[in-house]
């Protein structure tokens, strides 16, 4: 496995090359157990996540398994290669800024599917 990302949303921009896109959309469960595990086996995903709020709900979506530096928002390029992954995050609202999300909003959203999640595989064309 290449680098791990999480991410807000993804754009074809992001590839570096020449490439074949896997697309997966995934429920929270999938997506964060994936999360976890990496985490657990000690890979980081560095978060491109710009936007403070949503930065902060991806560290409380990831419960014990957060991590120093995942509430935080982090506005970096991302260019993509073969055997990178992007695990997006995607709200299907706009958080205002700074809001924190309590448990009971959090599965509010999760149970309206206001939250989308998808894991975007990077392979040799």
């Amino acid at each position: 496995m290449g680098k791990v990302y999480v991410g807000n949303s993804f754009s074809v921009n992001m590839i570096k090359n020449k490439a074949k896109i896997i697309v997966e959309k995934l429920d929270w469960g999938k997506w964060a157990g994936e999360l976890q595990h990496l985490i657990s086996n000690g890979t980081y995903p560095k978060s491109c996540i710009g936007h403070e709020a949503t930065a902060k709900l991806y560290s409380r979506l990831l419960g014990n398994f957060d991590y120093p530096g995942s509430e935080k928002p982090n506005r970096i390029q991302v260019s993509l290669e073969p055997g990178d992954v992007l695990y997006v995050l995607l709200p299907r609202m706009r958080l205002e800024e700074g809001k924190v999300l309590n448990d009971e909003e959090i599965a509010k959203l999760l149970n309206n599917d206001q939250i989308v999640f998808y894991k975007v595989e990077v392979q040799e064309f």
